[in-house]
């Protein structure tokens, strides 16, 4: 099968998909193209999957349990794709990671937030934001004072997502360090002239259990949470749970946690924080490793820990603080919240506006549209489309 891409997402486009997201799904078949051969080889099944809006892929990732008495409850690519954008103008309140700081510096909800200490503007400058300590001189010393005095400091872009551009220092016994490698001073500058646009902050320390499963490279957990469709305007705003699952780094990918860098990822009962399952992957990530597409590892590949049946410690109070952020910033209808558990409760690392739910599903381990409120939520977002997902693919393949 042979598809013109640039033809694809101009008809996808022309369709009602967000320019965005046109993009998006062109490159998301390519990929699927790249590392599923073997079900675009096989017409029946490509074809099914195009019918019904979804990458080919689905059979590999969600699994026997997928079929077609349950893909209904699956949100399909198409009509995700199709959803976006699924936040309004508000959205700066979330996909700037100062601003959202700004927005849960409440007293209620600040401590679920780390220490935010210095802005680099991108030309440079330096502004110094609400938990800067007051005690250091603001000068041209001050970053390396404050690493001295904090002994370890966070630093991400502030626009980025999905863990890219992120960095820490240490500073132990004189000697500085760069995730976790010893640098010399000159290192250390040439650090500096690279952090334009960068937030400086606390670095979040995962918990004692978290630990145990995979040491030194923190395990987020993903909690995608959105806003219940409501008839009465009056009503105030309800939240329901879409999917969720916890993201541990491996050997494969020593810098994070991310399951699109070769992370694996455990399913999270919502009721209950318990982990179900076991470690599941990505096929490109884990080709000799056997079944880690459906059933996963029973075991943590690199430390033998296995967590099924196991619960996160004070579940509840996580399940009320991430209610909370998201009644508190009740204008907004959909949140992917990245949180680190900590010894004393949680941090948000950051909240994405549109957290794609294709892998998340199959990380999940089940459909994400099992109920009346999820699935209304997922109707009412798609953008109206004139064609299916098999007829635009279908005016841009070249050979079939």
């Amino acid at each position: 099968m042979i598809i013109d891409f640039d033809k694809l997402r101009a008809i996808l486009l022309e369709n009602g998909m967000h320019p965005t997201r046109s993009k998006n799904m062109a490159d998301l078949i390519r990929q699927d193209m790249a590392n599923w051969p073997e079900l675009y080889a096989d017409k029946q099944k490509r074809e099914w999957a195009f019918e019904r809006g979804f990458v080919p892929s689905c059979f590999g990732m969600y699994g026997n349990a997928f079929n077609e008495q349950t893909y209904k409850n699956y949100w399909s690519d198409f009509d995700y794709f199709m959803a976006y954008p699924l936040n309004n103008h508000f959205i700066i309140w979330i996909n700037d990671k100062l601003t959202l700081k700004y927005m849960l510096n409440t007293p209620e909800l600040s401590q679920y937030m780390p220490e935010y200490y210095l802005y680099i503007e991108n030309d440079g400058h330096y502004t110094c934001l609400m938990d800067s300590p007051a005690h250091i001189k603001k000068d041209a010393d001050y970053l390396l004072n404050l690493l001295k005095d904090k002994k370890i400091l966070a630093f991400k872009p502030n626009r980025g997502s999905g863990g890219f551009g992120f960095s820490f220092l240490q500073y132990e016994n004189g000697k500085l360090f760069r995730d976790r490698k010893e640098i010399t001073m000159e290192e250390y500058e040439q650090f500096k002239t690279s952090i334009n646009g960068y937030i400086v902050t606390e670095f979040i320390h995962q918990s004692d259990d978290m630990e145990r499963i995979y040491p030194t490279i923190a395990s987020a957990l993903r909690i995608i949470l959105y806003k219940k469709q409501q008839h009465d305007p009056y009503q105030e705003s309800d939240y329901g749970y879409l999917l969720g699952y916890a993201r541990f780094a491996t050997s494969k990918n020593r810098a994070a946690s991310n399951n699109d860098q070769g992370g694996l990822a455990v399913t999270i009962d919502w009721e209950n924080g318990v982990f179900k399952g076991g470690f599941r992957g990505l096929k490109e990530f884990w080709t000799h490793e056997g079944d880690v597409e459906e059933k996963g590892f029973e075991r943590h590949p690199d430390t033998g820990v296995a967590l099924n049946g196991e619960k996160i410690p004070n579940w509840d109070a996580v399940k009320k603080g991430l209610l909370d952020i998201c009644r508190h910033m009740s204008s907004l209808d959909y949140f992917g919240m990245d949180v680190i558990l900590t010894n004393d409760g949680f941090k948000i690392c950051e909240i994405n506006s549109s957290p794609s739910v294709g892998r998340g599903q199959h990380y999940y381990g089940k459909c994400c549209l099992d109920n009346e409120d999820a699935i209304n939520f997922a109707k009412s977002k798609k953008r109206p489309c004139k064609k299916s997902f098999i007829e635009c693919i279908r005016e841009a393949t070249i050979e079939d």
